[in-house]
């Protein structure tokens, strides 16, 4: 996002009598929002998705060919303006790839986004996490809903059953998942779709693919909305 300034006593008026200060920093605006505003008010169709996606994986394309991962990349962190396209940002988190061996990845990612080796203390690599958040994101926009929870309790790791049941029986695991959509009158989820979601929610990172081969997948080749269409397709969302 744009930066444009920086106040260090900026004063607000709260109410007619009543001032505070703060230090405030001035970016550009963005109309939209985040993508979890917007999902949930309802999940986007495969088309919209797959436009909205292809522009993410252009940045994170970008990140990594400069040999760095974001590894917070979640919803919330992917911003939406309907002429100019999303913008990922918060790099709080963000690393270089040579830095691998000396950050503690526990302290990486967001819970439910982030892969299953962020919850060990040491990695082999640091690209394919971002992977596994892209595809938790991709997932959750056509769906509404993420793949599983995970929560942390008394600092332990806690994974609900369907992070289990996406581990032993995929099948079942997208049957599931394709009854609420049945239920809410929605398309059944394309072969590509879910292949595409199977390859990035990889357990093994070293499995998972890069994000230059996501771009040859069958899914990514589908039909996108041209910038009018998309422009037109989004302010129904944020007119909602």
């Amino acid at each position: 996002m744009k930066y444009y300034a920086f106040y260090r006593d900026a004063v607000i008026q709260l109410d007619k009598d009543k001032f505070k200060e703060y230090s405030a920093i001035v970016m550009e605006y963005v109309p939209y929002g985040d993508l979890f505003s917007l999902v949930s008010q309802r999940p986007f169709s495969e088309k919209l998705a797959r436009t909205i996606f292809k522009q993410i994986l252009s940045g994170v394309e970008y990140l990594h060919s400069k040999g760095l991962a974001h590894l917070d990349l979640k919803l919330e962190n992917i911003l939406v303006d309907p002429r100019e396209g999303v913008k990922v940002i918060d790099f709080d988190a963000c690393e270089s790839v040579e830095n691998v061996k000396k950050i503690d990845s526990r302290q990486k990612g967001s819970l439910g986004y982030r892969a299953p080796e962020f919850t060990k203390s040491s990695l082999e690599s640091l690209l394919p996490g971002d992977i596994y958040s892209l595809g938790v994101v991709l997932f959750t926009l056509v769906l509404g809903i993420p793949p599983y929870n995970e929560i942390e309790k008394n600092g332990k790791i806690h994974l609900d059953k369907y992070y289990e049941t996406l581990r032993n029986d995929v099948r079942k695991f997208w049957k599931v998942h394709e009854s609420h959509r049945e239920n809410d009158g929605r398309p059944k989820l394309t072969k590509a779709f879910k292949e595409l979601i199977e390859a990035m929610l990889k357990e093994n990172p070293k499995k998972r693919p890069t994000v230059f081969d996501l771009e040859n997948m069958t899914w990514l080749q589908g039909e996108t909305y041209t910038k009018e269409e998309l422009e037109v397709k989004l302010r129904r969302f944020h007119q909602h």
